[in-house]
């Protein structure tokens, strides 16, 4: 790890300027430690300020396994059921509508879901696994659907988050921001962390920079989304990917043993197409022998060895985290361009000596 340490050190300034890549934070975890976290170039090209390691990123969908993980202890305290309906944990007004949760005071994160068969086929492992059978994001003025019996194949759906952020916050009459806070942010130190604008407001901002480098207005987070709006830093986001993996247990505990090796086992294999594409109507996509989706995470299987991962893309914040259970590694990078994941190979191939069949497939990379 030192001598990754070393190479990142050296090569990533010009890495970030061949790309464009204004600032980038990371953290980089070992046997069960957090060994480096580091902080380069800007957080504002025309303010000229320092990206540092308390900089605050949008996270994009590193939220979804950040959220599935309070899920699952939701699960492990026999509130929610795994492979129950969702409809379980609907009213009975609710399960006589045509059209749920459908509001007024939210810019939806959907207008509404039709209230039809599938949705009663409907679990949380579908949803947590990406396979419920709905659109990954929802065109203002459209409902939330369904495009094929959930289970059946693999569909990634932000949406499918936050649906069940939605029924799960109605259930437990919380709001799902404090439950993360209860439930993670607080317990794992997480001081500059929030799930909504407010909750990170008066900390230092990264602004995002789009493919030219050039800044953009900063995005207003008013409600929370399962799918999306985590702000955190690599530091932060280093907390929790090392709690979760705890291999000296010297972390808070998130789950059980038992639990997060479910959370790290295959669910369902990937399509071979683009990660955000739906390709409606084919209900038997080719798939990609080593990339899968677990509870939360993505999964690939390079050297024989399994590697737990996800990226985001919030626009003009791309961020990435990969970890390996059998040997307490992981890395969390954030940055505040459109060209950051441009940056996620070169780093992962200095850091980790395995390849990487998940961004073949993120990039639509074959051979």
């Amino acid at each position: 790890m030192k001598k990754a340490i070393a190479t990142l050190e050296k090569q990533l300034p010009d890495w970030m300027e061949t790309a464009v890549v204004p600032g980038l934070s990371l953290a980089l975890i070992n046997e069960g430690e957090i060994v480096w976290a580091e902080a380069f170039g800007l957080a504002d090209v025309e303010a000229k300020t320092p990206v540092t390691t308390e900089t605050v990123f949008e996270a994009a969908s590193l939220t979804k396994p950040f959220f599935a993980t309070a899920v699952l202890q939701l699960v492990e305290a026999n509130i929610l059921d795994l492979d129950a309906p969702i409809t379980t944990y609907l009213s009975a007004s609710d399960l006589q509508a045509e059209r749920l949760f459908e509001q007024e005071q939210d810019p939806h994160r959907f207008d509404y879901v039709p209230n039809e068969p599938r949705l009663h086929q409907l679990t949380i492992r579908q949803i947590l696994s990406h396979t419920p059978g709905l659109q990954n994001w929802t065109d203002r003025g459209q409902p939330l659907q369904f495009y094929f019996t959930p289970g059946s194949r693999f569909s990634y759906s932000g949406n499918g988050y936050n649906l069940l952020q939605t029924i799960i916050a109605q259930y437990i009459k919380q709001s799902p921001e404090s439950m993360l806070h209860e439930r993670l942010i607080e317990p794992l130190g997480m001081t500059h962390s929030g799930l909504i604008s407010a909750e990170v407001a008066g900390l230092h901002l990264a602004t995002k920079h789009d493919a030219e480098g050039k800044p953009e207005a900063s995005s207003q987070w008013e409600f929370m989304y399962a799918a999306a709006s985590l702000q955190t830093t690599a530091h932060d986001f280093g907390r929790f990917l090392l709690a979760l993996l705890n291999p000296k247990g010297t972390s808070p505990t998130l789950l059980q043993p038992a639990t997060t090796a479910q959370m790290w086992q295959p669910q369902v294999q990937v399509n071979w197409n683009m990660a955000w594409a739906d390709d409606w109507p084919l209900e038997n996509p080719e798939v990609l022998p080593d990339v899968a989706w677990g509870l939360g995470w993505g999964l690939q299987t390079s050297n024989g060895r399994t590697a737990f991962w996800q990226w985001g893309n919030n626009g003009s914040f791309r961020s990435f985290a990969l970890g390996y259970p059998d040997k307490g590694s992981a890395i969390a990078m954030f940055t505040n361009s459109a060209n950051g994941d441009k940056l996620w190979e070169p780093i992962l191939e200095a850091t980790f000596s395995d390849k990487h069949p998940a961004l073949n497939w993120m990039f639509n990379k074959r051979g």
